[in-house]
C-alpha cells in the first residue's frame, strides 16, 4: 500500500487503532482499559485514541511520528497474537497426541480383554447352578 495522500494515511492509522482497542478491550473486558493501553503503546492519552477510533475524520493532520507509533504498536500486536497462536497450537498437539496414546492403551486393553475373555469360553466348563451347589 503505497500512502500517496493523507487519506491512505489517516485511514490506516483509524483502523489500526480500531483493531488494537477491540484487542485490547477483549483481553481486559473493558472499553476504557482498552483506551488506556492503546494510548500507552502508541505515547498518546487515551481520551485522544477513543476519539480517533469513533471519529475517523479525528485525525485531520495525522504526523509520522504518531504513524509510525501506531504501526509500531500493531506489528508488536500481531507479533504477540502469531506467537499465543503458535504455543496455542503446540499445546492441542500435545493433548492430541496424549489423546491418542490414550485410545491406543484402552483399544489394546479390551483387545487383552476379548482374547482372555475368548481363550477362558473355550476352556472352562459351564459354573454349577447355585441351587446344586446348596443341595
Amino acid at each position: 500500500m503505497s500512502f500517496s495522500d493523507k487519506s491512505d494515511f489517516k485511514g490506516a492509522a483509524h483502523k489500526a487503532l480500531g483493531l488494537m482497542v477491540e484487542h485490547e478491550e477483549r483481553k481486559a473486558g473493558s472499553r476504557d482499559v482498552a483506551y488506556e493501553n492503546v494510548a500507552n503503546a502508541i505515547r498518546m492519552s487515551s481520551s485522544w485514541v477513543k476519539k480517533s477510533v469513533l471519529d475517523a475524520d479525528f485525525m485531520r493532520k495525522p504526523r509520522v511520528t504518531l504513524f509510525h507509533n501506531i504501526k509500531a504498536a500493531y506489528e508488536r500486536l500481531c507479533e504477540n497474537i502469531e506467537a499465543e497462536h503458535q504455543a496455542e497450537l503446540k499445546k492441542l498437539a500435545k493433548l492430541k497426541d496424549e489423546i491418542n496414546a490414550a485410545a491406543d492403551g484402552i483399544a489394546e486393553f479390551v483387545e487383552r480383554e476379548n482374547r482372555s475373555s475368548v481363550r477362558g469360553a473355550t476352556s472352562a466348563r459351564p459354573a454349577p447352578h447355585p441351587q446344586a451347589m446348596t443341595a
